[in-house]
């Protein structure tokens, strides 16, 4: 499936089984769901209700974050990281991720991204250095009330991932996010030398 945006294009392929990186490091290969006769269906569900969600989460912590202050991010980060790390084992199979090749890691947006109906392309594919960037995003809107829900709960969940797979990552950062009013997310994985 290809898709055009004014931002750029997603270019999704589903497969029996996702196969280590070759030569196609711009195309996201996801496996194929049991239920993929239902898919477009499930997307507008699933995009729906991880945003009411989202929603929920977003007042929630703008709440507690006001009342007992920045230590309520310390310990919240720290609860998904360890969701992070728990994932991690089970994507590292499932989507035959080396831990040496930046784009190989990106492999864990492709899925958690194809999940929840998240739209965009990998402008840089190198081994040691991974740029994806994100245009569409059903949650987008909501997360505009707590962006700090991107840029610190979603990039510690990536953080536990990147340490359960055993990835010697340098840097990873959210260099831009459309709830701040960026034109698209933009996802950065540095990788060590």
């Amino acid at each position: 499936m290809a898709e055009k945006n004014k931002r750029g294009e997603f270019a999704c392929q589903w497969v029996d089984e996702v196969m280590p990186l070759g030569e196609d490091r711009k195309t996201i290969f996801v496996p194929m769901p049991d239920f993929a006769k239902l898919q477009s269906q499930l997307d507008e569900y699933v995009a729906k209700a991880s945003a009411d969600m989202l929603a929920l989460v977003a007042v929630l912590m703008n709440t507690l974050v006001a009342r007992f202050g920045e230590e309520v991010w310390g310990v919240t980060e720290k609860v998904m990281y360890d969701i992070g790390y728990q994932r991690g084992l089970e994507f590292a199979s499932i989507m035959k991720i080396d831990p040496t090749d930046a784009r190989s890691i990106g492999r864990i947006f492709d899925l958690e991204d194809s999940r929840i109906g998240v739209k965009g392309e990998w402008v840089e594919t190198g081994k040691k250095r991974a740029v994806k960037r994100e245009f569409y995003c059903p949650i987008a809107e909501t997360a505009a009330l707590c962006p700090d829900l991107c840029t610190r709960l979603f990039a510690a969940v990536e953080r536990g991932t990147f340490d359960a797979i055993g990835a010697k990552v340098k840097r990873f950062h959210i260099a831009k996010l459309i709830p701040k009013g960026d034109p698209y997310c933009e996802a950065v994985i540095e990788l060590e030398d």
